[in-house]
């Protein structure tokens, strides 16, 4: 995995975010229901304090792409099916991202397939630079056992917003 090291980091008091978004993993699974998109955005824009000039990638399978393109039309939109297809497309995207002045990114998705990928924007962290690395999962079954071991934090929509409320998005 090829990651660019950070410089100078953002101006003191900001916060940079860039966020790695496994769609069909926070609506628990492929969905073409527009509804239950816009529940998750607002769910993940509330957890993560997701503000308009942060950078975003979203990857899904081609089953909810179209939802997903009109829901996160600001995002970059990453569409590639089969087994694990989302995950390679976001680990992908991570790879080939400059975090350069970026202070916190999100993973959204519990997979342990990210691991390696945070451990690789840990080992960035240089001198008083600072990249938190938090992972934001749909509920805890859906976090693998290790993850939180390599992430900064674990944060779940279900703790935030309670479990009944995860029926609205299904």
């Amino acid at each position: 995995m090829r990651l660019v090291q950070p410089s100078t980091g953002p101006k003191l008091g900001s916060i940079r975010q860039i966020h790695f978004i496994d769609i069909d993993n926070l609506t628990a699974g492929p969905t073409t229901d527009l509804r239950s998109h816009r529940i998750v955005r607002q769910w993940y824009t509330a957890c993560t304090n997701m503000h308009d000039d942060d950078l975003c990638f979203v990857a899904c399978s081609h089953h909810s792409g179209f939802a997903v393109a009109t829901v996160w039309s600001d995002a970059k939109v990453y569409w590639r099916s089969g087994e694990n297809g989302a995950d390679y497309a976001l680990l992908d995207a991570i790879s080939e991202t400059n975090f350069e002045g970026v202070n916190q990114v999100w993973v959204a998705s519990g997979d342990g397939i990210f691991i390696p990928g945070i451990e690789a924007l840990h080992a960035m962290r240089t001198g008083p630079e600072q990249i938190d690395v938090s992972v934001l999962a749909l509920d805890d079954s859906m976090v693998h056992g290790t993850l939180p071991l390599a992430a900064d934090q674990v944060a779940t929509i279900a703790a935030a917003y309670g479990s009944n409320m995860l029926g609205l998005a299904s």
